[in-house]
């Protein structure tokens, strides 16, 4: 009789497939960033300087003026796009903490659920689970932290439109500029980011589920059998 073969656990086979698609969609945004023009084309200036022909002065502040909104356009575009990137991360991960939290419960014949745990934001109600009524070694601090850093930076997105005087994490999100890859705040208390973000996002996100689910031990899927299987 051969011996049985088994897929991971459902919660392992959700979390691969999250993450496959937060890494394809990060790829096709940062093509689309990529392919955006910052500067004026020849023929977007000629066009330009076309308006006022005859005053070489008032067609190089036209020129000047459509330059900077250009820049200011992509800039803009840039911010929304990766601001918008990690509030997906951040909600993927609080779906797949959920995913993770009820099957560990489960498999440790627990009575409580995600809904019954207690925690003002996801990974403290992780951190409960796993750690506290799981028995899981809890994951390294550099990934924790790195995680709780990026759940501080959505929240301020989300609740305070990525100002961070407006924040109650203020303290904490000034203290990890310099620290956060592609993290930092700009001169009028903005959060800003820029492409080595969205990268950062999903190594921390990565990072945290295997540790887990290598410490779980979930029960594997039996894999189906074929016509002429011995198993």
């Amino acid at each position: 009789m051969t011996t049985p073969d088994f897929l991971p656990s459902e919660g392992e086979l959700s979390f691969t497939q999250a993450r496959a698609v937060l890494r394809d969609y990060l790829e096709v945004i940062e093509e689309v960033l990529r392919s955006l023009q910052v500067e004026l084309s020849a023929e977007e200036e000629a066009r330009v300087r076309a308006q006022a022909p005859a005053d070489p002065s008032l067609s190089d502040a036209m020129v000047k003026i459509y330059q900077m909104r250009r820049r200011d356009e992509v800039k803009r575009a840039f911010q929304f796009t990766y601001r918008s990137f990690i509030v997906i991360v951040a909600s993927t991960l609080e779906v797949q903490a959920r995913t993770f939290c009820d099957a560990l419960l489960t498999h440790k014949k627990q009575s409580d659920r995600w809904t019954d745990l207690g925690g003002s934001n996801a990974l403290d109600r992780l951190n409960k689970c796993a750690c506290e009524l799981g028995g899981l070694v809890k994951p390294a601090d550099q990934f924790w932290l790195a995680a709780k850093s990026l759940e501080q930076i959505r929240d301020c997105i989300v609740h305070a439109n990525g100002e961070v005087t407006g924040s109650r994490n203020e303290t904490n999100l000034r203290a990890i500029v310099n620290q956060v890859p592609g993290y930092g705040i700009d001169a009028e208390g903005s959060i800003i980011l820029d492409e080595a973000i969205g990268r950062h996002a999903i190594v921390v996100f990565s990072s945290l589920f295997y540790h887990l689910y290598e410490h779980a031990e979930l029960p594997g899927i039996l894999l189906p059998t074929g016509p002429g299987s011995t198993a």
